[in-house]
């Protein structure tokens, strides 16, 4: 009997040896997994900053497009209404030649030979 109790002491022992050593290897896998929880939160932080900025490069980058956009319309017009000064000038010219041409004749008129 002493000897079955002594079995079941050391059991017991065993039991319990084995519930602490449980215990600590679950308290190690809390503390590692407080630190991973920690360090994920850290990287999520940096990365919100990094979204925060590329935002901004964004609306920069739409802004500088939307300016671009208004100074192609702004040169667009400026080369059209070039164009219709251009076609006036020529015109122009045109009508000055045809009365040269005609001024030209009447001074040979005049002309003694």
């Amino acid at each position: 009997m002493i000897t079955k109790n002594i079995e079941l002491r050391e059991q017991s022992n065993q039991s319990v040896s084995n519930t602490e050593s449980s215990f600590t290897q679950n308290a190690q896998l809390a503390e590692r997994l407080g630190e991973s929880i920690q360090q994920l939160s850290e990287k999520l932080a940096h990365m919100m900053n990094y979204k925060e900025q590329a935002i901004e490069t964004i609306q920069n980058v739409s802004a500088i497009s939307q300016e671009t956009a208004a100074s192609a319309e702004q040169v667009s017009a400026s080369a059209a209404q070039q164009q219709k000064e251009i076609e006036h000038v020529a015109s122009s010219t045109e009508r000055m030649n045809n009365i040269a041409g005609e001024l030209q004749k009447v001074i040979n008129q005049f002309k003694v030979n």
